[in-house]
């Protein structure tokens, strides 16, 4: 149907329609064009363009490589745990969601002598995470361990409710170690503050941001206390509640929340319907586990 020309082997085409599924060379990708510059995170989009354009080797930093330990005689013992253990799970969902590479996970009992041992064997880490172990009681092994081993502590307690033992320090060989408290419910929200910092800082960006909504209070909320808060709570299409019970060991209010509220120390109360900033819990914590 074209306008065409035929001599011989040669066809000269006189007219080509507006709407003719003919792509140019170039059109696309032009030479000398720049693609995936420096700091560009290697997403599935980028992937299909690296192999469109037949790049065989693509220099990118390596994700962090993150060793977990959780501690405790009551997670332990042969057969029939006093404590089925369940922190190591939401540890290593939350390092692959927000960018790192679980090389291991492993339990042990509260002996300082056989946690010395582990952590001098391991070699192939860049971040060491543990629950359990860091708050100040005779079985709480973590700090009194890594300070033995020369540890620079940065951090052993912060001004967070729940989360209060949050330990962070750095070894002698440029590895870090992430103590996490061993409640549930505070070990999730230390994993949740404090890991995506340590990722940011590794590759130098941020490569999964938590999601956040305003939704309105259904009830006066008085003043907050000295310490910085996290409180579960329900939304229910644009208004929240704030859960009764904030006991940091309650998985299951855990698991009927849709997110938290961040409250600053001696933050002032909230009014009944007034817009509040909340975390949601959708697509960051919710999926491909």
């Amino acid at each position: 149907n074209y306008n065409i020309k035929k001599n011989k082997n040669i066809v000269e085409i006189n007219e080509i329609p507006s709407e003719n599924f003919i792509r140019q060379k170039g059109r696309d990708i032009k030479k000398k064009q720049k693609f995936l510059k420096s700091g560009s995170i290697m997403n599935i989009r980028n992937i299909s363009l690296a192999k469109s354009l037949k790049l065989k080797k693509v220099k990118v930093l390596k994700k962090p490589r993150i060793h977990i330990i959780s501690t405790g005689d009551e997670l332990v013992k042969k057969n029939n745990p006093l404590i089925e253990p369940s922190n190591h799970l939401m540890i290593k969902f939350l390092v692959k969601k927000f960018g790192g590479e679980v090389i291991d996970t492993e339990f042990i009992n509260d002996d300082e002598k056989k946690f010395t041992n582990k952590i001098l064997k391991l070699r192939n880490y860049d971040l060491l995470v543990t629950s359990g172990g860091v708050s100040v009681g005779k079985y709480d092994i973590v700090r009194k361990t890594i300070q033995n081993l020369g540890c620079e502590i940065i951090f052993n307690k912060i001004a967070l409710k729940p989360g209060k033992p949050t330990t962070f320090g750095k070894f002698k060989n440029n590895k870090f170690i992430l103590g996490l408290p061993g409640n549930p419910v505070s070990c999730f929200i230390s994993m949740l503050n404090f890991f995506p910092i340590y990722i940011k800082c590794f590759l130098g960006k941020e490569l999964t941001s938590l999601n956040k909504g305003f939704f309105k209070s259904k009830k006066f909320i008085k003043k907050n206390g000295h310490l910085a808060t996290f409180h579960r709570v329900i939304c229910n299409d644009e208004s929240f509640e704030v859960f009764d019970n904030q006991d940091s060991s309650y998985q299951s209010i855990l698991t009927k929340s849709s997110g938290l509220i961040y409250r600053p120390p001696y933050s002032k109360e909230i009014r009944k319907n007034e817009r509040v900033e909340i975390i949601t819990f959708n697509s960051v914590t919710e999926y491909n586990i």
